[in-house]
């Protein structure tokens, strides 16, 4: 089935749009799984209004599209975690489920969209269950994660899973090329390859980035000791950094592959190419684990100085022994 422009289905969710807008065996409850960036809100978005609309198309002119468009219809609700909240709270799900089982004003069901649902209480997921294991009629449940594995297993059994995988490089460059990005290359890379993260960097994101390859660069090449690295960079927001630092290895991860011949230039590309070579793989990966398990610290009471320090003296023993 075709989208609507109401839908604003991505284009490398065209495919699964028309799997799912077509299928006459949708499931009541859905998780849309993937990493953030990817478009799941947008999709969740799309087929609420589907759901919800009087032709069962999106048609964008109905009175249900019509108050969608305005965020004002009353068979949808949204669920989030409030801001300043690390967490769904049991009372916010037990409203919703209370949503679920009341009468459809538009006579077209209910839908309830859940955002971060990893997000939940125990208590909360808990409090889900009985709308997940006996659905009201016409109720639908929309569950969106980033981080499915986090969500309870009593959970993720009752849900039919959508996986929202990275679009492929050259499809997310086109896209934001089409949205006007300034900097394509260098946004996709330091988003991991989700494109609608990547839209949304500024220019003081992109800035960080090519000051943090610079710093690897000039630490692998001599020119910069890995301490003296580390006392600049751990003044610095380091969630955002370490998420940078993740994005660049992975990116350079990629290009120890050999690269199709009808890839387009990408200068960046080749310096994150040209920083890895002659390295262990194996050391890379070891690395990029070690980045990851940090980040867990950056909160904890201890000088983030050591957690950078190693970072760097971990890097620049790599770069030495190839030298």
């Amino acid at each position: 089935m075709p989208s609507s422009p109401a839908c604003e289905i991505l284009p490398w969710h065209q495919d699964l749009w028309g799997v799912l807008a077509a299928s006459p065996r949708l499931g009541h409850a859905l998780l849309l799984a993937g990493p953030a960036g990817v478009g799941k809100t947008r999709f969740a978005d799309a087929l609420g209004r589907h759901l919800l609309c009087a032709t069962g198309s999106a048609c964008g002119q109905c009175r249900s599209c019509h108050l969608l468009t305005v965020a004002n219809h009353p068979d949808l609700v949204r669920c989030a975690p409030a801001p300043g909240k690390t967490e769904i709270p049991i009372d916010d799900v037990r409203e919703l489920t209370a949503f679920l089982t009341l009468t459809s004003h538009l006579g077209r069901g209910r839908v309830a969209i859940i955002e971060e649902a990893e997000r939940l209480s125990r208590a909360a997921a808990n409090a889900l269950l009985k709308s997940l294991e006996e659905p009201p009629l016409g109720a639908h449940l929309l569950l969106i994660s980033h981080a499915p594995e986090r969500l309870l297993p009593t959970v993720r059994s009752r849900c039919q899973r959508v996986n929202f995988p990275v679009p492929a490089w050259e499809e997310g460059l086109t896209y934001l090329q089409s949205v006007g990005c300034p900097q394509p290359v260098a946004a996709l890379t330091l988003a991991g390859g989700a494109p609608l993260r990547a839209a949304a960097l500024t220019a003081a994101d992109l800035q960080m980035g090519e000051d943090l390859l610079k710093a690897l660069e000039d630490v692998r090449s001599g020119r910069l000791d890995a301490l003296a690295a580390a006392e600049v960079w751990h003044k610095i927001d380091g969630h955002k950094a370490f998420a940078v630092l993740t994005a660049l290895l992975a990116r350079a991860i990629q290009r120890t592959v050999p690269v199709p011949s009808g890839d387009r230039p990408d200068p960046l590309a080749d310096r994150l190419q040209t920083l890895v070579v002659g390295l262990d793989l194996r050391q890379i990966f070891g690395l990029w684990d070690k980045i990851l398990d940090h980040r867990g610290l950056l909160d904890a009471p201890l000088d983030r100085r050591l957690v950078w320090d190693e970072v760097f003296l971990v890097w620049q023993h790599m770069s030495h022994q190839t030298a």
